[in-house]
């Protein structure tokens, strides 16, 4: 159902509502700036008869859309990352706050779990609220946690809280994250006084894990079916519960990618699905693409590589932080990070 036809007092009849969506007008907001000769023309009502409708759908819309701001304006939030002097800074444009949707890829071992924990680790530490971590490779660590909080110096009564703060939950399939999801959104209706309610944060490491199995032609379907069930159960807790997600992806190399054994623990998965058209041209990941096919590529709002650096001739704890996809900043910026004992920093 069209906007037009939720809105009960405009008085057009199905006939008027088909003929003005033969010319793309679908939503009241197309209405109001679509000018009143061409609205005479397409429906045949008198100019009086127009401007009666058009003040009818103003005084709805405008209170609606002012009323959709302030809704935003309550329920929005602006979080951080804590790695203040990087990420933050090459984010401020885009910063991590409610409902937002980020994927972090790059190759296998190149330490997106380490910044994962980062993530979460400062999350829980600023209060900001709890962190979900959903675990599909079983490498969630909470010695590692433990090795933070000794290397900052936290007290110990925070330890606790922070170590509360950070819920991890683990499943070794895609139907299995998807029931996560699902038992979340319950708990979250439920009200805040229920499990789960103060979750603000939700970190899915990682996608390829649970999806590797659907790469065959037999598994093809129902494997695209789970994935998009999980986008909108993504967009749909992000909208409504204003939860932010991050989940990690892997960038996979096209000519390789169909020499991959058949190992579910392999992280250098091939593609379950249908090709993007190019691959990326990243620094250090030439001829790599992010897994999950076309459809995922589109998915989050914003996409990040971590890339080791190209003058590296030795394992170091360098890392560069690429924005490659943005629905609201320039792509191609980077930031400087290194992988320490207290974090990635």
């Amino acid at each position: 159902m069209t906007d037009l036809e939720q809105f009960d007092g405009l008085g057009l009849s199905t006939y008027l509502i088909r003929k003005l969506q033969k010319k793309c007008i679908f939503t009241r907001y197309e209405l109001l700036i679509t000018s009143n000769a061409e609205l005479m023309e397409i429906t045949g009502l008198t100019e009086a008869a127009i401007l009666e409708l058009k003040e009818k759908i103003g005084k709805d819309f405008f209170h609606l859309q002012q009323s959709n701001l302030n809704n935003w304006k309550t329920y929005t939030k602006i979080y951080n990352t804590g790695i203040e002097n990087r990420l933050d800074i090459l984010l401020a444009e885009t910063p991590l706050k409610t409902g937002s949707i980020w994927e972090i890829c790059g190759k296998s071992g190149v330490g997106k779990t380490q910044l994962c924990h980062t993530i979460a680790f400062n999350f829980a530490a600023q209060t900001q609220g709890t962190v979900l971590y959903i675990d599909t490779k079983c490498d969630f660590s909470g010695t590692r946690i433990m090795e933070m909080l000794r290397c900052r110096h936290v007290p110990n009564n925070i330890c606790g809280r922070i170590m509360q703060d950070i819920l991890v939950e683990r499943t070794g399939t895609a139907e299995g994250l998807c029931e996560i999801l699902e038992r979340l959104d319950l708990q979250l209706n439920a009200g805040a006084d229920a499990d789960g309610g103060n979750i603000k944060l939700v970190i899915i490491d990682a996608l390829p894990a649970v999806f590797f199995k659907y790469r065959s032609e037999l598994n093809h379907l129902k494997g695209k079916y789970l994935l998009a069930k999980l986008n909108n159960l993504v967009y749909q807790l992000s909208k409504e519960h204003h939860i932010a997600f991050v989940y990690v992806n892997l960038l996979v190399n096209i000519e390789e990618e169909q020499q991959v054994p058949e190992d579910m623990d392999n992280e250098e998965m091939s593609e379950p699905y249908e090709m993007p058209s190019a691959s990326l041209n990243l620094a250090g990941c030439v001829g790599m693409r992010p897994a999950l096919g076309e459809y995922w590529n589109r998915a989050p709002h914003l996409r990040l590589s971590l890339e080791t650096p190209l003058d590296n001739t030795s394992i170091t704890n360098e890392r560069i932080l690429r924005v490659i996809r943005s629905c609201y900043t320039a792509v191609g910026t980077t930031c400087n990070l290194h992988i320490t004992t207290a974090g990635v920093s």
